[in-house]
């Protein structure tokens, strides 16, 4: 085909094929059409943005903004020629080691920058884990290692806790400062928990005798965040003290996921709690892949609990919440929306798919109230309440779940 069949048949798909990004082009008349199956598809949806036939990049039109595709296959494509579109740079995908990262990741980033310099300076070394990485468990590898001695665990299983002093002044010091928009528990429940598990240790008894397995492990799990937190913030910031930490927080988070490993029975609420606090120490302690594979567990248990889906009396469903207090079901919803919080990040982190869909989402946002504030029964407003913690969880859920805000009841 020459140039000149090109403009005098089809001077619009001409103009879309100029590399000239900024020049202004006539829309294309409905009656310059190729076909008839062009114009009848056209004319039943005429705002379709018609895309150019082979010889076009389907990628940019004359007006310089990229054209969103719903084909995995052409971004690969895209991705395996590089160097003919400099906007491509921008939209490959990337494996390292077998493991998928979009172009969100920022480990995608720096395995392109690696890359490029790695180019620049005519170094062939390529990018990838270490041999320690590939002899780890298959849903740490890559994670920093845990530093923990089995040996000084006990029958009881209390030898690695603090003594009582400590082990309240690290509630108060989660609650006042580790906490900050991930606000899912209730604080008088938990002051209530840590009670019995300190009358447990006084009475020799072991770990989740009087609380079971998930309330305890939620425990260990707010112990081993604050004990890390604390040296963060108290310490002396010298690399000893905070490997000496870091050991101890470790031990406390492994006894909480020996927990929620070995519990029983059906979920519950508690389930869920746990795995995220855990998921919660494991990203600030930089395992991203422990928590990547933590996390999906615990987003397929609120699944199970329909943690997703409003509960109230105007739905036919029978929800067990339904027969729960004002506190419990405000956790629900604190808790999901936690989660839901969590899963954008991760996605954005890992540059993969999320795992909650929008449209299975009706839950409603928690109520804006503080702790102090609720009874098993209903809310109890005091006079001088005071700003409210919970919002800034309402807000960051707002803003993450963007076009869920109007879907959702607030």
């Amino acid at each position: 085909m020459t140039p000149s069949t090109h403009s005098s048949a089809s001077p619009g798909v001409e103009a879309v094929r100029s590399p000239d990004l900024g020049r202004v082009t006539s829309k294309r008349p409905l009656t310059a059409t190729d076909s008839t199956t062009d114009a009848e598809n056209r004319r039943k949806d005429p705002k379709e943005t018609r895309t150019p036939r082979p010889l076009v990049d389907s990628n940019t039109t004359d007006r310089g903004y990229v054209v969103s595709t719903a084909s995995a296959p052409l971004t690969r494509e895209i991705s395996q020629h590089p160097h003919n579109d400099p906007t491509s740079q921008a939209l490959q995908e990337i494996e390292i080691e077998d493991q998928y990262f979009d172009p969100t990741s920022g480990l995608n980033f720096l395995h392109r920058a690696w890359r490029k310099l790695s180019t620049q300076k005519g170094d062939g070394a390529s990018y990838g884990f270490h041999e320690t990485d590939k002899r780890q468990l298959l849903a740490s590898a890559g994670d920093r290692p845990f530093k923990v001695d089995r040996n000084v665990f006990d029958a009881s299983g209390f030898v690695c806790v603090p003594q009582e002093s400590t082990l309240r002044k690290l509630l108060e010091f989660y609650f006042e400062t580790c906490v900050v928009t991930y606000r899912m528990l209730h604080r008088p429940t938990i002051e209530a928990w840590m009670d019995a598990f300190v009358k447990d240790r006084r009475d020799g008894q072991p770990i989740g005798c009087s609380l079971g397995h998930a309330k305890s492990a939620i425990l260990l799990a707010i112990m081993a965040i604050a004990t890390l937190r604390y040296e963060k913030v108290h310490g002396d910031k010298s690399s000893q003290n905070e490997a000496v930490a870091l050991g101890q927080s470790d031990q406390l988070y492994c006894m909480s996921t020996n927990l929620t490993e070995t519990e029983t029975g059906f979920p519950r609420l508690e389930s869920v709690q746990g795995r995220l606090l855990q998921v919660l120490y494991l990203l600030q302690t930089s395992r991203m892949n422990k928590g990547w594979y933590t996390f999906g567990n615990t987003c397929n248990i609120t699944l199970s609990l329909g943690m997703h889906r409003r509960r109230d009396c105007q739905r036919d469903v029978s929800f067990a919440s339904r027969r729960l207090g004002y506190i419990s079901l405000q956790c629900y919803k604190r808790t999901f929306w936690v989660a839901y919080t969590i899963d954008k990040y991760l996605s954005v982190v890992f540059g993969r798919p999320r795992l909650y869909q929008d449209e299975d989402i009706d839950q409603d946002f928690p109520e804006s109230v503080n702790d102090e504030d609720m009874t098993p029964q209903c809310l109890s407003l005091s006079e001088d309440s005071g700003d409210c913690h919970i919002d800034s969880l309402i807000l960051h859920a707002r803003y993450v779940s963007a076009d869920m805000a109007l879907r959702v009841r607030s």
